[in-house]
């Protein structure tokens, strides 16, 4: 039965499979689960990541095809091809959430080399990706999208459903910073970002 283990291992988020065959004909299947908390997004595959940043799966998509109205519409309001490219990662981040769950997803930028399987964020990048996708959820400020990291994983970049994305340092306190960013909606409205990074001092466009 190591066969039959093994591809059901490779196929579903398990990180343990044992079958155990009993006289005269009764199988027992005993499974530990693997916790997938975020997908992480390299630019080029995407990667389920437990709590403490190590891979718990390699995911393959099917290339995306964007329709003609897709790309007419990613056109007519960017002349560059930051947008379409976008489109297409918010393609795939749908049905990675339909197929694997409503977890956060990371896009790194940088890239990290395709064969690095083990630990790839830290695990405060995982729990401040959970705890803000959480609470401007459930404060009615918008839906997160996907979270890009910056130049190091202090910096984060959040895309909402909102025509403004939030900007936030995960060394800061978060509930500061979302009191600070509800300060702001309270008498603005961003059309561009909001930067939470500074502590008391908000910038906005």
């Amino acid at each position: 039965y190591k066969g039959l283990a093994s591809d059901i291992k490779d196929k579903f988020l398990y990180d343990d499979v044992q079958i155990t065959k009993s006289f005269p004909d009764t199988i027992e299947i005993n499974i530990t689960e693997k916790k997938a908390q975020v997908i992480y997004d390299n630019n080029s595959t995407y990667r389920l990541l437990d709590a403490d940043g190590k891979v718990v799966k390699v995911i393959s998509l099917p290339p995306q095809t964007l329709s003609d109205q897709q790309i007419m519409s990613a056109q007519a309001t960017t002349s560059t091809s930051s947008t379409i490219s976008q489109n297409y990662h918010l393609t795939d981040y749908q049905n990675l959430q339909t197929q694997y769950g409503q977890m956060p997803i990371i896009l790194d930028k940088k890239s990290i080399p395709n064969n690095k399987t083990d630990y790839v964020l830290s695990a405060k990048t995982i729990s401040t990706t959970l705890t803000w996708s959480k609470q401007l959820n459930q404060q009615g400020i918008g839906n997160v999208q996907y979270f890009t990291l910056g130049d190091n994983e202090t910096n984060l970049k959040i895309a909402l459903n909102q025509p403004w994305y939030l900007l936030i340092n995960t060394d800061l306190d978060y509930q500061t910073q979302i009191k600070n960013l509800k300060i702001i909606l309270a008498n603005n409205h961003p059309t561009e970002y909001v930067d939470l990074r500074f502590g008391e001092r908000v910038y906005w466009k």
